[in-house]
């Protein structure tokens, strides 16, 4: 609601405010608008910059810029800056060296509005699976892909739950890209992050669906997390709780709470133990009992999901939650395309290729692979 926000900020941050954030999603516009075609919806490549318009602009695209530099640029108040620093948390990336492209994350969420889709975001998998279903596609679950065979430049066979399987695939389309050595263990990753999944007596009145309490030092925060590569103690934390828009998604007088912060990924020296888990929950409800919401005796019941399991459980090189970083323009040319150098026949899709991750750029890099397969085939 862009009238609601506008007088939020209005009566937060005064007229002034609402004028420099108006001047940011103007400029942040442009910058979508650029994107669109050179990043967002072919494959990245420099050349996709030498027309007209994209020369120029491409040094408000390439200005080697960080995003907090040019949130500051914008803004006074630093309450405002750490919001609009958030929007680098959205691919694991550090506000203060990601490029500050990254704005335009502000545009889409801004002008297009972000969606719940009833049951959560599970429904979108069980959608696209039944949509699948209907096209003749077969799925093969709790299959893991143990090798792949090639002949001169092509795939020939893969082996699956070491059963080998000849090919005669024209097209094979894997979701992770350390294959072909394009991703190494010098990679800078993305952040991880630390879950703890709550099932919470009562109805805290003051929150909403989406909810962030930002630490008291955001700098150092990311310092910690990706120099220092640490848990930080004063922690921003992320709540969700989608009992609030859907009701029926926890029992009544109850909240399901989905709580995230981000912590380092497991290059760290953090053996995230038990003991660990546990102490780092807790510093967590302190601080969450800090902002005056006192749950700690409100719980019924939780869960933790800590970095290595998201390298165990789902496969996420290092626990990243978002694969390759996107902390500099070098990581962003770093990530691997979506069309093998190698192998006439293998494509890339998912977080860790182009344009990046999370699920609308995944949903993307699966657009951008479909339109690569018709014109290698055409």
């Amino acid at each position: 609601d862009e009238v609601k926000l506008k007088n939020e900020i209005i009566d937060v941050f005064g007229i002034e405010s609402q004028k420099s954030f108006e001047k940011y999603i103007s400029y942040a516009e442009k910058i979508y608008n650029l994107s669109i075609d050179s990043f967002l919806n072919n494959e990245f490549n420099l050349k996709s910059f030498l027309n007209l318009n994209g020369l120029k602009n491409i040094f408000k695209f390439v200005n080697f810029k960080s995003l907090h530099s040019l949130n500051k640029s914008f803004f006074d108040n630093y309450k405002l800056i750490n919001i609009f620093d958030r929007f680098a948390t959205y691919n694991g990336s550090n506000p203060y060296s990601a490029p500050s492209l990254f704005c335009l994350i502000a545009y889409v969420e801004t002008k297009f509005a972000p969606y719940y889709p009833v049951n959560g975001i599970y429904s979108i998998a069980n959608c696209l699976y039944k949509n699948a279903l209907d096209l003749g596609i077969k799925f093969n679950f709790n299959s893991e892909l143990k090798n792949i065979n090639q002949s001169a430049n092509k795939i020939k066979e893969i082996t699956i739950n070491d059963t080998e399987i000849n090919t005669s695939a024209s097209v094979i389309i894997l979701n992770f890209t350390n294959y072909e050595n394009n991703i190494d263990d010098n990679s800078d990753y993305s952040c991880s992050g630390f879950v703890i999944l709550a099932g919470v007596k009562g109805n805290s009145n003051k929150l909403t669906h989406h909810n962030i309490l930002f630490s008291d030092n955001y700098k150092k925060e990311f310092d910690d997390i990706f120099i220092k590569k640490i848990p930080a103690d004063d922690m921003t934390i992320y709540i969700s709780i989608s009992s609030k828009t859907l009701k029926s998604d926890a029992p009544e007088f109850m909240e399901n709470w989905f709580i995230l912060v981000n912590v380092p990924n497991t290059k760290s020296k953090i053996e995230w133990n038990d003991e660990q888990k546990s102490e780092y929950k807790n510093k967590i409800y302190d601080r969450i009992e800090k902002y005056g919401f006192n749950i700690k005796d409100k719980i019924i019941f939780d869960k933790i999901i800590s970095p290595p399991e998201f390298k165990n459980n789902f496969n996420s090189e290092f626990g990243s939650l978002y694969g390759v970083s996107s902390n500099s323009f070098f990581t962003l040319m770093k990530r691997p395309l979506n069309k093998s150098k190698k192998f006439t026949n293998l494509y890339f899709t998912g977080g860790n290729t182009h344009p990046g991750g999370g699920v609308p750029l995944c949903f993307l890099s699966g657009k951008i692979v479909a339109n690569l397969v018709k014109m290698n085939k055409s």
